[in-house]
């Protein structure tokens, strides 16, 4: 497990019970909101994570993805803590990140032009390596 997610491994707890030891990942929820918008309004939407929770290897492999849930879970892009933005839907073009603060853990993204089909529930989730969540906030648009 430590090579897969080493932030769980760090800062899980192990408990005893009668088949053996259970490992207990902490996945940490940092904030959930609610932001009122007008339609066709531009909205920020806001995400930001303690430098504690980034480490201080600049070049570690860790990024936030930012999903939109409804009824299905949509990934629209994941800006690695290096800058790097990879996009799987960038709503035609309407989201605009902010790649040069991420070393800040700042991976807040700007909406433009809000629709209806936008309205719902945005998650931005740091990850460290691969499938391995560190933590996340949600917003309710």
């Amino acid at each position: 497990l430590s090579t897969v997610c080493p932030y769980f491994y760090q800062t899980s707890v192990i408990a005893g019970t009668s088949g053996g030891a259970v490992l207990l990942l902490l996945i940490i929820l940092i904030s959930s909101i609610n932001i009122s918008t007008n339609l066709q309004s531009d909205v920020l939407l806001l995400c930001n994570f303690n430098s504690s929770l980034l480490g201080s290897d600049l070049t570690a492999d860790i990024a936030a993805v930012w999903s939109y849930r409804n009824i299905t879970e949509d990934n629209l892009l994941e800006i690695s803590l290096q800058g790097v933005v990879l996009f799987w839907n960038n709503r035609d073009g309407r989201i605009n990140p902010f790649p040069k603060l991420s070393t800040s853990g700042n991976f807040s993204i700007l909406l433009h032009k809000v629709n209806k089909s936008d309205l719902g529930l945005y998650r931005c989730e740091l990850f460290s390596g691969t499938n391995c969540s560190i933590a996340y906030q949600e917003i309710y648009l």
